[in-house]
């Protein structure tokens, strides 16, 4: 039997889905160690303490194993910023706000760890489907900085807020992937109130 032609079931019974997880959780761990390219199924199972048939019962490959634990962080993404969207009046400090979003745009994005970046550089075939992957973050993220521009409105100096809901969030995702990445000499709390300072002038000043 081909890979395509494998028969993919999903567990019912306990132990079926306590090896499941197992494998799960392993190949995260050796997927955010290693990279993604460096990890092979065969070694996803021996570590994980199963058969490397009972994994491919589970998956087709390893892609597919990837693929769904992007789509556990991706629900864990939503669900915290759900639970940290800004909550805030006109009279209160844009800074702070700002502040708090990006704060809550970095705990988000710390559900990936590297894993966002081996997507990008290896696992997405095309850059549409990256868009599509993300296509629900982005438009949680899109809509969180368009509802303080709302609230903001007599204050903007800027007259077009969907372009500055773009920008803003350009700059946030930009710096949050600077820290994360470890990429820069530069403190990150410098880098922090240098975008914020930024923002600020760009949105009000």
């Amino acid at each position: 039997m081909s890979e395509n032609e494998r028969e993919i079931r999903a567990p019912l019974q306990k132990r079926s889905i306590a090896k499941k997880n197992a494998v799960i959780a392993t190949a995260k761990e050796m997927f955010l160690k290693e990279g993604y390219i460096a990890v092979n199924t065969n070694e996803i199972a021996k570590k994980a303490g199963v058969s490397v048939g009972t994994l491919y019962s589970y998956f087709k490959d390893k892609r597919e194993i990837f693929l769904h634990i992007m789509e556990e962080c991706n629900s864990e993404f939503r669900k915290l910023c759900n639970e940290n969207r800004p909550r805030f009046e006109i009279t209160d400090d844009p800074r702070n706000v700002i502040e708090h979003f990006f704060d809550t745009l970095m705990n988000a994005m710390g559900v990936y760890g590297s894993l966002h970046g081996e997507y990008i550089n290896h696992v997405a075939s095309t850059t549409e489907e990256k868009r599509e992957f993300f296509a629900e973050q982005n438009k949680i993220m899109f809509q969180m900085v368009m509802d303080m521009l709302n609230i903001w409105e007599s204050k903007l100096r800027i007259s077009n807020k969907e372009i500055a809901t773009l920008m803003v969030l350009e700059w946030g995702f930009t710096v949050a992937d600077l820290i994360s990445g470890k990429r820069h000499p530069v403190p990150p709390e410098l880098l922090k109130h240098e975008m914020l300072d930024t923002i600020c002038r760009y949105l009000f000043y």
